[in-house]
């Protein structure tokens, strides 16, 4: 099993220094990778050469980029397609294996299409589209992630789980228990506390929790993987206001420390 983190910590990056000690702090924690987003590597700058320097730093701390985020497949061709091509370049300099993927526009043999070119411009850098299913969007269960990662071909995509979607979208047991193994390209990970309202945005963005400190029936979770012998990467996403305000290491040691033991 391999483990990364994801977004979560609030800063600051403002420079390569913030960026090269977030990095440190994380491979200190004992993750081996690092999901990186625009907040992150705005802070070595913009361009081929800050993209060079990140790689550096990755390399420093002994750290591979799992992934890079997020393309956002929409309607409009052009839009999408320069977006793709952004997250190919990230790709080549930082070595990354997915790119995270969202469908914001509706399913269609159009959008297929679209999202199939996406996939061979990321895969031209060395990278495969990880495609996430999002209660209420267009792909909004693993049943239909499934189905299009098979329309676009495993080589090319993954589907990407992530137990907050799992637990408050459509999924069932029966999907995770069922789905493809070799249909997976990662897990991102979290507990969720008990909703407090119908904002769907607050609750996702902000009322996520470590791992064992919510109401998610995450054992279960994980055993529907692990019992059938998948051991490949997850991603902690702790997304939580109170904990954006923690210090990196701090935040790095009980991401790892909460989420280690459910899957080794």
């Amino acid at each position: 099993m391999e483990f990364s983190l994801a977004g979560g910590v609030g800063g600051p990056f403002d420079t390569r220094d913030d960026l090269a000690a977030y990095l440190e702090a994380v491979a200190s924690a004992g993750f081996s990778a690092v999901s990186l987003g625009a907040q992150q590597l705005a802070a070595a700058g913009e361009g081929t050469e800050a993209l060079r320097a990140v790689a550096g730093l990755l390399a420093r701390s002994g750290l591979r980029c799992s992934d890079v985020m997020a393309l956002r497949v929409v309607r409009d061709d052009d839009r999408t397609l320069q977006a793709a091509g952004e997250m190919a370049r990230s790709v080549e300099a930082l070595g990354a294996r997915f790119v995270l993927t969202l469908v914001n526009t509706r399913l269609s043999e159009e959008s297929v299409d679209r999202l199939g070119r996406c996939a061979e411009i990321v895969g031209s850098a060395g990278a495969r589209l990880a495609i996430e299913f999002v209660p209420g969007g267009p792909v909004d269960r693993i049943e239909s992630a499934v189905r299009l990662v098979e329309q676009l071909g495993a080589d090319r995509a993954g589907i990407l789980i992530d137990s907050w979607h799992f637990f408050f979208g459509a999924s069932g047991w029966d999907e995770l228990e069922a789905v493809p193994l070799d249909l997976i390209a990662m897990v991102q990970f979290d507990d969720a506390l008990a909703p407090i309202g119908a904002d769907v945005m607050t609750e996702t963005m902000d009322r996520r929790t470590w791992p064992g400190d919510g109401t998610l029936d995450l054992p279960r979770f994980a055993s529907c993987l692990t019992k059938r012998g998948w051991d490949g990467l997850v991603s902690v996403e702790v997304l939580s206001a109170e904990h954006r305000a923690l210090d990196a290491a701090t935040f790095a040691i009980r991401a790892m420390e909460t989420s280690r033991p459910y899957w080794t």
